[in-house]
């Protein structure tokens, strides 16, 4: 009996991208902007005068919002890409994978050039497979 899973094992990895990928998407937008909440002329954010009880309640407030927003976002995203792939006739989600993959691999192997134009935080680049697989998962998972 294996205690540890198989990493060869390919249909665990596709549900465990279905499981983690808005998380780490959450994630990566949060580590990306600042802490803190921008609604139009008021910005919500953590001082170092603030008391422990009212920093607790700011970072409820900014983690909910943030996640919301990514959310929100990658949902919209997500439906976009489906309504394409079902007017275009199967080829924009195989077309996603590709761009997801390829950019991934770029960022990773860039070597700090990629940076230097585009300012993403390194954990984007690994999310891009994350995304890909998660896509090519529901690519398969609708074909059934």
């Amino acid at each position: 009996m294996d205690v540890l899973p198989k990493i060869s094992d390919i249909n665990n990895l596709k549900d465990l991208c279905k499981i983690i990928v808005l998380p780490l998407i959450c994630a990566c937008y949060i580590y990306q902007t600042n802490f803190s909440l921008v609604l139009d002329v008021y910005v919500l954010s953590i001082s170092l005068e603030d008391s422990d009880k009212l920093k607790y309640i700011k970072f409820f407030f900014i983690f909910l919002g943030k996640i919301l927003a990514a959310s929100f976002f990658s949902m919209i995203l997500y439906l976009g890409l489906i309504y394409a792939q079902v007017y275009i006739h199967n080829s924009v989600i195989p077309l996603a994978v590709l761009a997801f993959l390829t950019f991934g691999f770029v960022g990773i192997f860039s070597n700090g050039t990629l940076e230097s134009i585009v300012p993403l935080k390194t954990i984007w680049y690994y999310t891009s497979f994350v995304v890909a697989f998660f896509l090519l998962a529901m690519h398969e998972q609708s074909k059934t």
